[in-house]
């Protein structure tokens, strides 16, 4: 019994010790806190509302003012002028053409002394197909350039090609045409070489003779 009240007792006092230390404590301060206030934006001021004018009213003056007389513009004895008629347009008389004098015909082309140059150098077929042509045209004469270098290598030797254009020229003078023979490049055999030691290309005999006697004796044979 005694120890059950013993445990009582120090319960109670253990419990009045709590409340004294309890009541002896200081109270935990509230916190405070500073917030710092932004600084006030400064606004643009606007510009201020441009006043609403009125409307002007147009003001119209009368056609006549009060007071105002205006007489006529025209004297009393204005005579108004005639009307002007224009004149008629003159009418100008179409004259017939008067035909001037007929032109003179001038004199046509003779065929007797009209040609044509054929190059030698084609086989025996093409020539005759080129005289049908040369009588198509209504042509008289024909010519033939030949290059002598060609022809006769040495005085007096002819090459092949001679006698192929000596049968052409004698086969144009046989179907009636007039021949024209034009010789050109004589051989080297015939010219002498030029003072600076150089034949040239192509040029005349030095003796216009030797020129004679070839053509003479292509002529002949």
């Amino acid at each position: 019994m005694k120890q059950t009240r013993l445990l009582v007792l120090s319960l109670i006092a253990l419990a009045a010790i709590f409340m004294l230390a309890a009541c002896g404590e200081k109270p935990t301060p509230i916190p405070v806190y500073v917030t710092p206030t932004p600084a006030a934006t400064t606004m643009a001021g606007l510009p201020p509302t441009a006043p609403v004018l009125p409307t002007a009213t147009l003001f119209v003056p009368p056609t006549t003012p009060p007071g105002a007389h205006y007489g006529p513009l025209i004297g009393p004895n204005y005579t108004v002028p005639p009307t002007q008629t224009p004149p008629p347009p003159t009418t100008i008389p179409t004259l017939p053409p008067t035909p001037g004098p007929s032109p003179t015909p001038m004199p046509g082309l003779s065929r007797d002394l009209m040609g044509i140059q054929i190059h030698p150098h084609i086989d025996s077929r093409e020539f005759n197909n080129v005289l049908g042509y040369v009588r198509d045209l209504n042509l008289e004469w024909i010519k033939f350039q030949l290059n002598w270098s060609l022809l006769e290598y040495s005085p007096g030797q002819y090459t092949e090609l001679f006698y192929i254009l000596r049968q052409y020229i004698q086969e144009t003078h046989n179907q009636g045409f007039k021949v024209m023979i034009s010789v050109a490049k004589a051989p080297g055999w015939s010219r002498r070489i030029d003072a600076d030691g150089i034949m040239r290309e192509s040029g005349p005999p030095t003796d216009p003779q030797v020129l004679g006697t070839s053509i003479g004796g292509m002529l002949n044979m």
